[in-house]
C-alpha cells in the first residue's frame, strides 16, 4: 500500500498524473469510484489522512455529473481541480491572515515599547535629579 499524491498543479502536464491518481485508486478495476473508493484514495494522500468522512458522499457526488452514484475519470478529474484549487486558496487565505497577524503582533510590540518609554519618561521627569527624596530640606 503505497502513498498517493494529488498533482501540484491542475495544467495540462498533471494529466498523466491526475490518470495515474485515479487508476490507484479505482482498486477493483471498474473505470469508476465509488464514494469509497473517493475517501480510501484520498486518505491515502499525505496529509489528508484524516480528512472527516461526514458528508463525503455528499461532496464527492456533487461532482457526479451523471448522477449514476460513482465519478468517472473526468468527474474525478474535475473534483480534484477543484479540491486543489481551494486548498490553494485556503493555504493563500491563511497565508494573508498569518502575515496580518504578524504585522499585528510587530505593531503591538513597537507600542508596548513606545508606552514603557513614555512611562520612563514620565517617571524621570518626577524623580529629583539628585536622586534624593525630593522634599526640600
Amino acid at each position: 500500500r503505497h502513498r498517493l499524491r494529488l498533482p501540484a498543479e491542475t495544467d495540462p502536464e498533471s494529466e498523466a498524473e491526475m490518470r495515474a491518481l485515479f487508476v490507484a485508486m479505482d482498486e477493483a478495476d471498474e473505470g469508476t469510484l465509488g464514494v469509497e473508493a473517493v475517501l480510501r484514495g484520498i486518505r491515502r494522500v499525505r496529509g489528508l489522512q484524516n480528512v472527516p468522512s461526514d458528508n463525503a458522499d455528499k461532496r464527492i457526488l456533487a461532482f457526479d455529473a451523471d448522477r449514476d452514484g460513482r465519478l468517472g475519470p473526468d468527474e474525478f478529474r474535475r473534483a480534484a481541480e477543484r479540491y486543489l484549487r481551494a486548498m490553494r486558496e485556503a493555504e493563500e487565505e491563511c497565508w494573508e491572515q498569518q502575515q496580518t497577524m504578524t504585522k499585528i503582533r510587530s505593531a503591538w510590540a513597537l507600542k508596548l515599547d513606545q508606552l514603557a518609554q513614555e512611562r520612563a519618561a514620565r517617571l524621570d521627569g518626577l524623580s529629583p535629579p539628585d536622586g534624593g527624596s525630593g522634599a526640600d530640606a
